[in-house]
């Protein structure tokens, strides 16, 4: 298995730089055979245009070329995907959220409906698992407001749930 890990984990964040290393730890204990960090705290990646050109023009081919190209790339061939940030607001930071927003090339522009609910489907067969760490200050475990669901479960929908129907084999 691989995994890639999109960290927000800034200097000025010690505690995360320690769920990082812990997590890296743990990987490697459970037989990871590679695993690959963006570090997006000190990466510069340019904002998403909007213009969608990555969707359907050039499918996963964005205009800014930037280290999104690498991260989309890697996230593709990956079997887990996780996301390790400080909980911002009830989900994750802009660090995270201006990386997550350029994955829209991996999925189809066509949608589907799930749950009375439209969603875009994968756009290939293979995507890996999401997993979201939040860290929040504190004394102890805190639930979000959204009653502790899972961050995948609750944003954003779209890739969430295109994330979540990857067949195993």
């Amino acid at each position: 298995m691989s995994t890639v890990i999109l960290s927000a984990a800034a200097p000025e964040r010690p505690a995360l730089q320690t769920i990082h290393g812990l997590l890296l730890d743990a990987l490697s204990r459970a037989g990871e055979a590679e695993s690959r960090t963006f570090d997006l705290a000190t990466t510069t990646l340019a904002c998403c245009q909007g213009e969608f050109d990555c969707w359907v023009k050039t499918p996963g081919v964005c205009r800014a070329h930037d280290a999104e190209a690498e991260i989309v790339q890697a996230i593709h061939d990956a079997d887990r995907l996780v996301m390790l940030d400080a909980v911002t607001f009830g989900g994750y930071s802009f660090t995270v959220k201006r990386a997550l927003d350029r994955l829209i090339c991996l999925l189809s522009p066509f949608f589907r409906k799930h749950a009375a609910l439209t969603h875009h489907e994968a756009r290939y067969a293979r995507l890996p698992r999401l997993v979201a760490l939040g860290w929040m200050p504190g004394r102890g475990p805190r639930r979000t407001p959204d009653r502790g669901r899972p961050l995948a479960e609750s944003e954003p929908p779209q890739l969430a749930g295109a994330l979540r129907r990857r067949p195993r084999s």
